[in-house]
Protein backbone atom coordinates (compact mmCIF):
# COMPACT_ATOMS: atom_id res chain seq x y z
CA UNK A 1 0.00 0.00 0.00
CA UNK A 2 2.86 2.44 0.69
CA UNK A 3 4.61 1.51 -2.22
CA UNK A 4 1.37 2.42 -5.01
CA UNK A 5 0.89 5.66 -2.37
CA UNK A 6 4.26 6.54 -3.02
CA UNK A 7 4.02 5.89 -6.83
CA UNK A 8 0.73 7.70 -7.27
CA UNK A 9 2.26 11.21 -5.19
CA UNK A 10 5.32 11.07 -7.21
CA UNK A 11 3.41 10.99 -10.12
CA UNK A 12 1.35 14.16 -8.83
CA UNK A 13 3.79 16.12 -8.51
CA UNK A 14 5.99 15.32 -11.06
CA UNK A 15 2.35 16.02 -13.08
CA UNK A 16 2.63 19.78 -11.14
CA UNK A 17 6.77 20.54 -11.90
CA UNK A 18 5.60 19.70 -15.61
CA UNK A 19 2.70 21.63 -15.73
CA UNK A 20 3.76 24.88 -13.94
CA UNK A 21 6.91 25.05 -16.73
CA UNK A 22 5.45 24.42 -19.84
CA UNK A 23 4.97 27.25 -22.00
CA UNK A 24 1.87 25.68 -23.91
CA UNK A 25 -0.21 25.50 -20.95
CA UNK A 26 -2.36 28.91 -20.31
CA UNK A 27 -0.38 31.31 -17.75
CA UNK A 28 -3.72 30.99 -15.58
CA UNK A 29 -3.85 27.27 -15.24
CA UNK A 30 0.39 27.22 -14.77
CA UNK A 31 -0.17 29.50 -11.75
CA UNK A 32 -2.80 27.43 -9.90
CA UNK A 33 -0.89 24.41 -10.46
CA UNK A 34 2.32 26.41 -8.84
CA UNK A 35 -0.16 27.36 -5.99
CA UNK A 36 -1.38 23.75 -5.70
CA UNK A 37 2.61 22.41 -5.41
CA UNK A 38 3.56 25.25 -2.97
CA UNK A 39 0.55 24.15 -1.07
CA UNK A 40 1.65 20.67 -1.17
CA UNK A 41 4.95 21.29 -0.21
CA UNK A 42 3.83 23.36 2.60
CA UNK A 43 1.44 21.15 3.85
CA UNK A 44 4.27 18.11 3.75
CA UNK A 45 6.47 20.55 5.51
CA UNK A 46 4.29 21.29 8.27
CA UNK A 47 3.08 18.13 9.03
CA UNK A 48 6.60 16.66 9.40
CA UNK A 49 7.54 19.77 11.65
CA UNK A 50 4.56 19.59 13.99
CA UNK A 51 5.06 15.73 14.29
CA UNK A 52 8.79 16.19 14.95
CA UNK A 53 7.65 18.41 17.83
CA UNK A 54 4.52 16.86 18.82
CA UNK A 55 6.12 13.27 19.86
CA UNK A 56 10.04 15.14 20.18
CA UNK A 57 11.03 13.25 17.35
CA UNK A 58 14.73 14.74 15.59
CA UNK A 59 14.30 12.63 12.60
CA UNK A 60 10.61 14.54 11.85
CA UNK A 61 11.93 17.37 12.23
CA UNK A 62 15.11 16.71 10.18
CA UNK A 63 12.58 15.71 7.28
CA UNK A 64 10.76 18.62 7.68
CA UNK A 65 13.47 21.08 7.73
CA UNK A 66 15.17 18.96 4.01
CA UNK A 67 12.18 19.62 2.42
CA UNK A 68 11.52 23.37 3.53
CA UNK A 69 14.91 23.74 2.41
CA UNK A 70 14.22 22.06 -0.75
CA UNK A 71 11.51 23.90 -1.64
CA UNK A 72 12.98 26.92 -1.23
CA UNK A 73 15.76 26.20 -3.23
CA UNK A 74 13.76 25.08 -6.11
CA UNK A 75 11.63 28.27 -5.58
CA UNK A 76 14.87 30.15 -5.72
CA UNK A 77 16.20 28.48 -8.90
CA UNK A 78 12.91 29.13 -10.75
CA UNK A 79 13.14 32.89 -9.88
CA UNK A 80 17.09 33.08 -11.19
CA UNK A 81 15.71 31.34 -14.31
CA UNK A 82 12.89 33.43 -14.60
CA UNK A 83 15.10 36.81 -14.21
CA UNK A 84 17.65 35.39 -17.12
CA UNK A 85 14.52 34.87 -19.03
CA UNK A 86 13.27 38.74 -18.56
CA UNK A 87 16.91 40.26 -19.20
Amino acid sequence: MDIILEIIFNLIIDGYNEAASDRKIPLAVRVIVAILLIAVYGGLTGFCLYQGIHDKSMLALVIGVLILLTGVSVIIQFYKKYKQRKG
